[in-house]
């Protein structure tokens, strides 16, 4: 069953961050770094230039606690990860499972 049509989501994971925008203080955010906006989700701008090995086109959001999404188009690969960290011991685990999951591609 489809829920949202394809033409939405490429609108809703397009980089919607325009060149005038500071995107500065992304750096501070390791899961961010190297990423605009889409509607609702962070959208990896390229390869390399982030905190996680991923594809260009990837996108993913997270929760304040800990759970977390992401979807890599190119490796046609959907991820969810329900956990409950406090800190900056969520970071450690999504990088963690970022690395585990792409390590497992064949």
């Amino acid at each position: 069953m489809r829920i949202l049509g394809r033409k939405t989501v490429e609108f809703m994971t397009a980089d919607h961050i325009g060149p005038d925008v500071d995107t500065s203080r992304l750096r501070d955010w390791p899961n961010i770094n190297g990423y605009g906006f889409g509607l609702g989700v962070a959208v990896r701008r390229q390869a390399g230039v982030a905190g996680t090995v991923s594809s260009a086109g990837e996108y993913h959001w997270a929760g304040a606690t800990g759970p977390y999404f992401w979807v890599d188009p190119a490796e046609a690969l959907a991820v969810v990860f329900m956990a409950h960290a406090p800190g900056a011991l969520r970071f450690y685990y999504r990088q963690l499972l970022h690395a585990l999951v792409l390590q497992a591609l064949d």
